[in-house]
C-alpha cells in the first residue's frame, strides 16, 4: 500500500476474502467518515482491466457509492461508501450488474406499403356490457270491495200470554200508583211553667184614735 494511500484511509477490521480481494472496514483520516476499502493483492494488469470495465457499467446510483480507485505497490485498491448487507465485494458488483442488464423493451416502429411509418393506436378499452333497462313495476291486482252485510231482520214482537178466567170474569186488577209520602209536622213547642203563687198582701192596721 503507498504512502500517500495509507496518509488519507486508516484501515480497520478485514470483514470479507473472495476470489483473492480484501474487504476492509476503513476510516476516512480527514474526516473521520466510515468508508470500506477493496484491495486486490498481487493484481496483473488484465485484473485491473477487467475490474475496471465492470465499475463502468454499473448503473448510475451505485457508481456513484464507488468513491476512488488506487494503483498500490502490490495491487489494486477500491474505496466505496459503506455497503450495509456486503457479503463480499466481487459478488457484491455481479449482483449490481445482473439487476441493471434486464434488456429494456424497444417499440420497433411499422412501416406502411408507402414506406411512411405508421403510428400505434393504442387498443380501445373494453367496451362496458349493455345495461338491462329497469324492469317496468308490477302493479298490484285490484281489491275487491267488501261485500255489504244485509241488513238485520225486525225483532219479532214479544207473545204475552192470553189472559186467565179470572181475569176475564173481574178484569186486571189495577196496579196501584205510588203515592207520594206526607209531609211530616213540625214539632210542637212545649208550653212555659205557671208561675208561682204569690203571697197574699197583709190588710193595714188602722191607727188608734
Amino acid at each position: 500500500m503507498s504512502e500517500d494511500f495509507q496518509s488519507r484511509y486508516r484501515l480497520l477490521k478485514c470483514v470479507a476474502l473472495d476470489n483473492q480481494v480484501r474487504s476492509h472496514n476503513a476510516q476516512e483520516i480527514a474526516t473521520g467518515r466510515v468508508v470500506m476499502v477493496h484491495l486486490l493483492d498481487d493484481a496483473g494488469p488484465d485484473e485491473i482491466d477487467a475490474l475496471r470495465s465492470k465499475l463502468d457499467r454499473l448503473p448510475g446510483p451505485d457508481r456513484t457509492r464507488v468513491l476512488e480507485l488506487g494503483v498500490l505497490t502490490a495491487g489494486f485498491a477500491v474505496v466505496t461508501d459503506f455497503l450495509p448487507g456486503f457479503s463480499s465485494f466481487p459478488r457484491w458488483l455481479d449482483e449490481r450488474l445482473a439487476s441493471s442488464a434486464a434488456p429494456a423493451t424497444l417499440e420497433v416502429p411499422r412501416v406502411s406499403a408507402a414506406g411512411q411509418p405508421v403510428r400505434s393506436v393504442p387498443p380501445a378499452p373494453p367496451m362496458a356490457p349493455p345495461v338491462a333497462p329497469p324492469a317496468a313495476p308490477v302493479a298490484a291486482p285490484p281489491v275487491a270491495p267488501a261485500a255489504a252485510h244485509p241488513p238485520l231482520p225486525p225483532a219479532a214482537p214479544v207473545a204475552t200470554a192470553p189472559p186467565g178466567d179470572f181475569t176475564r170474569i173481574f178484569g186486571a186488577t189495577p196496579r196501584p200508583e205510588p203515592t207520594e209520602p206526607a209531609t211530616p209536622l213540625p214539632p210542637v213547642a212545649a208550653a212555659p211553667p205557671a208561675p208561682a203563687p204569690r203571697a197574699p198582701t197583709p190588710a193595714p192596721t188602722p191607727a188608734p184614735t
